[in-house]
């Protein structure tokens, strides 16, 4: 009886650890299951962070052309406008110049004139 009641007991316990292992197999699969899942999403949202950060940088690099472009502009606006005040320069120079050309004149016909009315 004792040999019977031990390998029933055996049964018992072999049962048992077939269902644990069976449960095991089970949780394993399910598990390698969900890890290809998460890295199927994981590279799905990889690939669309670098769409949308592709994109972005496109449009990054663009507004800095942009902003360099810009740039050039004015630049250019200001060598032009340096030139400008140049040619103002020049231009006020000479009529200076003739102002004060004109002046000496003025003063030396003042001068005769006021000689010839003394005299």
């Amino acid at each position: 009886m004792n040999t019977h009641s031990n390998n029933q007991q055996s049964n018992t316990q072999h049962s048992i650890i077939i269902k644990r292992l069976d449960r095991l197999e089970t949780d394993f699969q399910n598990f390698k299951e969900a890890r290809e899942n998460n890295y199927c999403m994981l590279n799905q949202s990889i690939d669309g962070f670098n769409e949308t950060n592709s994109k972005e940088h496109q449009m990054i690099f663009k507004c800095i052309d942009d902003v360099k472009e810009s740039v050039k502009d004015v630049k250019e606006s200001v060598n032009e406008l340096k030139d400008s005040f140049k040619d103002l320069r020049k231009d006020l120079t000479l009529m200076l110049s003739i102002a004060v050309g004109f002046t000496g004149i003025f003063s030396t016909v003042i001068g005769i004139v006021q000689y010839l009315l003394i005299k």
